[in-house]
């Protein structure tokens, strides 16, 4: 079996494609190791590799490499994958991933740091069934963004 630091050096070498054979391996990555990758080998990952990290592995994303994930992979983030997220994780995901959330994805993020994290055009980018979901207060501050607006 090849050790941590051969597999790294092949993903780098092949930065366009790691294989369905790298799940497993995937899920023994160490953070630094986690870091490393680049957007481009972010976004090869299958939606299965990226379900296979643990919520834990999730928060050690930097927030670029979190913004380069598609949607189909946010959306593949298991609820507890979601709730790592840290605020600067959450700032940094985009109007279309924010939208790609689905209600129990958004219900598992820190009401905190979900009402500090948000910005006007991620509270404006989420479909009435996400907000119909939400607490009082994020629905205030909607709310308010709308005001604003008009």
């Amino acid at each position: 079996m090849l050790g941590d630091k051969q597999r790294m050096a092949e993903i780098e070498d092949n930065e366009e494609f790691i294989d369905e054979e790298e799940v497993a391996v995937i899920k023994l990555f160490k953070p630094e190791q986690l870091r490393g990758l680049t957007k481009k080998q972010l976004r090869a990952l299958s939606d299965e590799q990226i379900r296979s990290l643990s919520a834990e592995q999730i928060g050690y994303l930097s927030d670029e490499q979190i913004k380069s994930l598609g949607n189909e992979q946010i959306r593949s983030l298991s609820a507890e994958q979601i709730g790592y997220l840290s605020d600067e994780q959450i700032k940094s995901l985009g109007n279309e991933q924010i939208r790609s959330l689905s209600v129990e994805q958004l219900s598992k993020i820190d009401l905190e740091i979900l009402r500090k994290a948000l910005s006007e055009n991620q509270v404006r980018t989420l479909s009435i069934e996400q907000l119909s979901k939400f607490n009082p207060e994020i629905l205030r501050k909607a709310l308010d963004i709308a005001e604003k607006k008009s």
